[in-house]
């Protein structure tokens, strides 16, 4: 592919980031971050397992998609279950999580696109992706922070 081309699917992966972010606020968060981690997986490994332009484009398109559901339900859940008063703390732990992911994934995916060749890309992130599935079932779907916090104040306000 030329560099031009390369541009255009950036571009073109950047806008279903955009457009699916956009269309996943408009779902529950923990539908989102499931859509956004299927999507996310399941491109990476379109993309390992083909050598043709067009299926690589279809890979970023559900790459691009897994993106931006899986960024909105994961703010969400970030937004519902921190509250406004520890927000600043949540979003700086987060960031530096999202860093962290961002800076060792390609070295974890090293070992097996190495070992087991291009097509085995997919494993890493499916091995991320079963430990977010566990953590996400076992996690309570729970009340939002603003509900617990309304529940605490009337309790406080009941003992007086």
């Amino acid at each position: 592919m030329s560099q031009s081309r390369i541009g255009l699917l950036y571009l073109a992966t950047s806008l279903m980031v955009g457009l699916s972010a956009m269309l996943a606020g408009r779902v529950l968060p923990r539908r989102a971050l499931a859509l956004g981690v299927c999507c996310l997986v399941g491109g990476i490994a379109l993309a390992g397992i083909t050598d043709t332009v067009p299926w690589w484009l279809a890979a970023s398109a559900v790459v691009g998609i897994g993106l931006g559901a899986g960024e909105a339900g994961s703010i969400g859940i970030l937004l519902e279950t921190t509250g406004t008063d520890r927000i600043v703390l949540a979003m700086v732990v987060w960031s530096q999580l999202w860093a962290f992911g961002y800076l060792v994934g390609p070295a974890a995916a090293g070992g097996p696109h190495e070992g087991l060749g291009f097509g085995a890309g997919g494993i890493v992130p499916l091995g991320a992706a079963l430990v977010v599935a566990i953590a996400f079932f076992r996690a309570p779907a729970g009340r939002p922070a603003s509900a617990e916090r309304a529940a605490g104040s009337s309790t406080r306000r009941s003992r007086r």
